[in-house]
Formats: structure tokens, sequence, C-alpha cells
């Protein structure tokens, strides 16, 4: 051990009261079972944990349920892999979400004009994969949505750090868990022994920055072979990334109290009111028979909407998130 004492600088809790930072607000899914995950370096195998990610029975919808839950709000996602990053991106497009994308491997020019349309409001969500996880800083974004588990309790509070910044008019952070980070690491603010006892051997840290070489890359539009880049140095060509497609369990994310009970959404008859009333604006749109907003109703609330009626309503995000995530659904269970 090469020191003996230790100085610790003021908790989280302590910034929190000191209003250094906003207070985080909660909320996740059941606990996801990462007991046959595979650990390396202290850490969960990359792509074990996009597989997991990527089964239905592991994960609440992500952009359903940002809408639901805060859709006015900037956020930041942090996704288990590039091709996982770029479907979430694409999903929360779809929904009509202004969103963009962030990896390694995006030229700096591009990540800097992202980060500056998310400063300025011009883009509302970053996803990202390991880039955001420390080093920025952007106090209007006011959500972190955690869609990689993770066994380090040191990139968790980096994760959720991102949104803790104050800032006008910004009363909390809402942290929305779908990987069971909370239930490993507890909240961010809980206090914490912290130890000078090493934790792994020098060869597992060495391990853990090592970074392997990647295979060059051929230029499709004129054969030049390079690499340590993404775009080509002689005629600029960038290769795309395509996002992975996954499913997500059916059902609401809910709130986690700080007594770790789980609190889950009840609608008021106003809210329930509101999206039939979207769903009405929907089925007249696109022409869809008559009795498709009761049925969707019913699928959505698990009741038919006896006494419920109302004008048609442009649908909110929330509603059109819903709706797209359902059509890709169906789409699929076609194909199957």
């Amino acid at each position: 051990m090469i020191f003996d004492q230790m100085v610790l600088a003021p908790s989280v809790a302590k910034l929190i009261a000191l209003d250094n930072l906003v207070p985080p607000e909660y909320y996740a899914p059941n606990k996801p079972d990462l007991s046959k995950l595979k650990v390396r370096c202290g850490d969960f195998v990359k792509e074990g944990i996009t597989d997991l990610m990527d089964r239905p029975q592991l994960v609440g919808d992500i952009v359903t349920n940002y809408a639901k839950i805060c859709p006015d709000r900037k956020a930041i996602v942090f996704a288990t892999s590039v091709k996982h990053s770029v479907h979430i991106t694409e999903r929360f497009q779809d929904a009509g979400i202004s969103a963009a994308h962030l990896d390694g491997k995006t030229l700096k020019a591009d990540r800097d004009q992202i980060l500056e349309d998310l400063k300025s409001g011009k883009i509302q969500v970053v996803v990202n994969c390991m880039v955001l996880t420390e080093g920025f800083d952007c106090p209007s974004v006011s959500c972190i949505i955690l869609a990689r588990p993770t066994k380090s309790l040191g990139l968790y509070l980096q994760m959720a750090g991102r949104g803790l910044r104050p800032d006008k008019d910004k009363d909390n952070c809402i942290i929305i868990d779908h990987s069971g980070a909370v239930y490993q690491h507890g909240f961010v603010e809980d206090d914490r022994e912290w130890s000078l006892a090493p934790q792994e051997r020098i060869e597992d840290r060495q391990a853990k920055t090592k970074k392997e070489k990647a295979d060059p890359i051929t230029c499709k539009e004129c054969d030049f072979l390079y690499d340590g880049r993404p775009d080509c140095p002689k005629c600029g060509w960038k290769p795309g990334v395509k996002g992975k497609s996954f499913d997500f369990q059916e059902g609401e994310l809910g709130r986690i109290n700080k007594d770790g009970t789980f609190s889950s959404f009840k609608r008021t008859r106003a809210e329930k009111e509101r999206i039939f009333r979207e769903l009405t604006y929907i089925q007249e749109q696109r022409g869809y028979r008559p009795g498709w907003t009761s049925y969707k109703y019913k699928e959505l609330f698990g009741v038919w909407p006896r006494g419920i009626s109302g004008d048609p309503l442009p649908p909110s995000m929330e509603t059109r998130a819903w709706i797209r995530k359902e059509a890709v659904k169906y789409a699929r269970q076609r194909a199957d």
C-alpha cells in the first residue's frame, strides 16, 4: 500500500445540502438478474451486457418511459455498445424527439457541435457509449438514463453525476435506471466507507486500460486503407454504424423511494381521458376502423374506456412513442 492516510472530500449528500449539487430522483423497473453475466477486470464483459440488455425480460422501454416521466428535460443516455447507442438514438428520433449519438470515433468537430446543440436546446437527448462518463459539464441536463449495468461504483457515480450540476430553475435530476445500478450500488447520495485497500491486482488495472489495436479500415469510396481515425484521410468518407434492434419488457417503471420501496405510476382519470382523446386523434388521422381507440386503450390500461370521451387531441410525445413501440413489436411478431 503506497498511502496510509485518506483525506475525504465532501460527500454527495453534503454537496446537495450545500446546494452545490441537486438531489436525484430515481425511477427503475424490477431488479434485473445479472448473476449469469461474466466479469472481467472488475466489470461486466461488454458483449454480455449487450446481449443481456437486448433481452425483453430485462429492460423497460427507454423512449416511452422517458416520454412519460420527464419529456421536457434534456437527457444523456448511457448505452452498452455503439450499436446499442445508435439504435436508441433512432428510437428517440422515430418518436419525434431530437436526439444524437456519440461514440469514441465521432469526429471532434461533430462531437463539439452535438454537445453545443445539447447545451443550446437544439438537441434534447444525447446517447453515448463510454464517452460522457467524465470530463463533460452541461448543467442544464436534468435527466440521466442508465441503459447499461455496471459493477463499478465509480462508473455508476460518474454517469449519474453528469446530471447533478445545479442550474437555473433546476430542482433535481431524474435518474431513469433500466440497468439495476441503483439496486446494486444504492443511491448516489448514500454515505460510503472508502478505503485505501487495493481492490485489484496491478495486472488487472493494466488490462483494464489496455487498448486493442483496431483492424484497418478500407474506404468504400476510394479503397484507401487507413486506421486510427473514423474518416478516410484521402477522400473524407466515413463508415456508418447500424443500430442493433432490441425489445423491452412490457410494464412501467416506477419511482424508487428513499426507503427502498417501489411506487408504481397511478393514472388519474384526467390523464386517461387525455390519452383516449390522443388515440382518437391518431385513429382519425390514419383512417383506422372505429373501435381501434378502445382496443388500444384497453391494451394500455387493461380495461375498456367506459364513460371516457372527448374531442380528438394531438398526441403527446408519450403517446406517439408508445404507438411507435407497439407498431415495431407487431411487425416483429408478424415476421416471426
